[in-house]
């Protein structure tokens, strides 16, 4: 695992392809190291399948540090997209020669910047979303 969390540090990108299920513990693993995900915008296979095509409402708290967040979103990544997420999102791995290009042209301290706004937006990501599943909590608790 350590060997694993090194690479996701030193690395600017992570390529996150769907798998069985849309989202993966990459893409979060990769945003708490720092390094953007490059998530494939499309179907999963898995059981999750249906699921991600629903609607849902997001019920959770504004948080004074996270852009705005969209309160219906539909389909896979609505969390990431809800809360807009600095990742990259693409319909097609075709994309990524195009990605790595722009890559390139960036310089040290962009990426470094870039780095550090997304290691403080997960951070701020993770902090909301605790504090509202404990929100949640106490409503129903006081339900009870």
């Amino acid at each position: 695992m350590a060997v694993y969390l090194d690479a996701l540090k030193n690395s600017d990108l992570t390529l996150c392809p769907v798998g069985q299920n849309a989202e993966s513990y990459r893409i979060y693993e990769a945003m708490a190291m720092g390094s953007v995900p490059v998530i494939e915008l499309s179907d999963p296979t898995g059981s999750c399948q249906q699921l991600a095509k629903t609607h849902y409402l997001i019920p959770l708290g504004k948080s004074p540090r996270l852009p705005p967040m969209d309160g219906v979103v539909q389909g896979p990544y609505r969390m990431l997209k809800a809360f807009r997420a600095p990742v990259i999102f693409i319909n097609s791995w075709a994309e990524l020669p195009a990605i790595l290009s722009q890559e390139q042209r960036m310089t040290v301290q962009e990426k470094v910047e870039r780095r550090r706004y997304l290691l403080q937006w997960y951070s701020d990501f993770r902090e909301t979303l605790s504090q509202s599943f404990l929100h949640s909590v106490d409503l129903m608790a006081e339900r009870q």
